[in-house]
C-alpha cells in the first residue's frame, strides 16, 4: 500500500458511517467509488432533486444552501455529503457548491445498496453508524423548529400589541 492510498483509508476510517470498516472492508468501499473534481462555484448536487450519490470531500471546500441561497454550512475536507439521501432515497435537502476547486471519492446509490446487500457485516456497521449521525440531526432541527416557534410567538404577540388583533383575525378580515 502506498502513502496515497494510506492516506485516504485514513480519511475515509474518520468518516462517521465508515469509521469502524476494516482495512478490506474501506477496500471493498474503494472498489465501488469514483473521484471527481469540480471548479469553485459549481453546483455539485440541488435542493429537490433525487439523491443518486454521496461524496466524501477529499480536498477544497463546499458551502451548503438552502432553497433561499441561504449560506446553512461550510464543509471541510473528510466530511460526506449526501449520505442520508443515499440511505433513505429522500430528495436532497440542501444545494451543494463548490467554494473553491474540490475533489472528492463518489459512491453511488445502487453501488451502495449491492456493496450494503452483499456484505451483511458492512451494512450493519453502517447502520450502526448512521442512527446516530439522523438522531444527531433531528435534535437540531428541533432545536431550530423551536427557535422559529419562539420567534414566531413573540411577532404575534407583538402584532396583538401593536393592533389589537391576532394574525387569524386579520386574515379572516382579509379573507372576508
Amino acid at each position: 500500500m502506498n502513502q496515497k492510498q494510506f492516506h485516504l483509508i485514513r480519511l475515509v476510517k474518520k468518516i462517521g458511517l465508515f469509521a469502524e470498516f476494516e482495512l478490506e472492508e474501506v477496500g471493498k468501499l474503494f472498489r465501488i467509488c469514483t473521484f471527481q473534481t469540480f471548479e469553485g462555484g459549481q453546483e455539485i448536487y440541488k435542493v429537490g432533486t433525487q439523491s443518486q450519490e454521496m461524496m466524501i470531500l477529499l480536498s477544497g471546500g463546499l458551502t451548503v444552501l438552502n432553497d433561499l441561497g441561504e449560506i446553512l454550512a461550510l464543509i471541510p475536507p473528510g466530511s460526506p455529503v449526501g449520505e442520508m439521501g443515499v440511505f433513505t432515497g429522500e430528495p436532497r435537502s440542501a444545494t451543494i457548491v463548490a467554494s473553491t476547486a474540490s475533489t472528492g471519492i463518489v459512491i453511488s446509490r445502487g453501488d451502495m445498496q449491492r456493496l450494503m446487500n452483499t456484505n451483511p457485516e458492512m451494512h450493519l456497521k453502517v447502520l450502526k453508524t448512521l442512527v446516530p449521525v439522523i438522531c444527531q440531526r433531528l435534535v437540531a432541527a428541533n432545536k431550530l423548529n423551536n427557535q422559529h416557534l419562539e420567534t414566531i410567538m413573540k411577532m404575534q404577540d407583538q402584532l396583538l400589541r401593536a393592533t389589537g388583533k391576532t394574525s387569524r383575525d386579520l386574515e379572516e378580515a382579509r379573507v372576508g
